[in-house]
């Protein structure tokens, strides 16, 4: 049996590139029509999780499963202690999902990226990731069995790299993300923006405060991201590094 195990970075400007970030974006627009519809029609006693779906599965309250329950499936979904229950497709509920969030998003570019890994050689187990760290590198990882890959039977889009870079970048991006992380303990995904005050050692040494405002239309990864991408963009201007930045607050929040 031949394993194949690689490392890449995604070119910039590249269609794959592209593409991850098209996904990004059209998911980031689904998920805060999601919210503001969840919000509209769903009350306030529970976090509602919901699927990233064309028909209306969401978790609930005992009291909302009551009053919604004609228009129910009966088969459920679990996720952790969540019940995900599904609306029938010609409910008046999932009607209005598919006219206030559905109609509004473009299938293609919700799924712009979702099997970037098909156009790489090889079959059998597959463990893949493609992930952004903020600050416009994209890294995918690929690792197959019965494959014997080869540079010229790889996409263009990519260059490889060691598999010891790409747990470095890992490694960086983590470091970083411990300083954000315990600002957006509690992180609620929703319809509302926070603003968050960035501490960082200037060129002279001396600790500086910057505010920055991210919006929580959007999954709790993709928040961290957005926060460190608007801090590198200040440290590209400053002449400053990532490494510069010692903490980072909720401006509502008195930790």
């Amino acid at each position: 049996m031949k394993i194949a195990e690689i490392a890449f970075k995604v070119k910039p400007g590249s269609q794959m590139y592209k593409n991850f970030f098209i996904q990004e974006e059209e998911e980031t627009k689904f998920l805060a029509l999601a919210f503001r519809f969840i919000n509209k029609y769903f009350g306030k006693e529970c976090d509602h999780f919901f699927k990233i779906a064309p028909q209306l599965s969401v978790s609930m309250s005992s009291e909302e499963h009551e009053k919604f329950k004609p228009q129910l499936l009966k088969k459920v979904d679990v996720s952790g202690t969540r019940t995900i229950w599904t609306f029938r497709q010609k409910s008046d509920m999932n009607k209005k999902w598919q006219d206030e969030v559905c109609k509004h998003i473009s299938e293609k570019r919700l799924y712009a990226n979702r099997w970037w890994h098909f156009d790489f050689p090889g079959y059998g187990r597959k463990s893949v990731a493609m992930w952004d760290d903020g600050c416009g590198n994209v890294y995918g990882y690929y690792y197959a069995e019965n494959a014997n890959i080869n540079e010229e039977a790889l996409p263009k889009d990519i260059e490889l790299i060691k598999l010891s870079q790409y747990y470095a970048a890992i490694e960086n991006f983590e470091n970083i993300g411990k300083k954000v992380e315990p600002a957006m303990k509690g992180y609620l995904a929703n319809s509302k923006s926070c603003i968050y005050t960035v501490g960082y050692t200037d060129a002279e040494g001396k600790t500086q405060e910057i505010q920055f405002e991210i919006s929580h239309e959007c999954a709790y990864g993709t928040a961290v991201r957005k926060l460190i991408g608007k801090f590198n963009e200040f440290c590209k201007e400053n002449n400053l590094t990532l490494d510069s930045l010692t903490y980072v607050k909720r401006a509502d929040s008195n930790e």
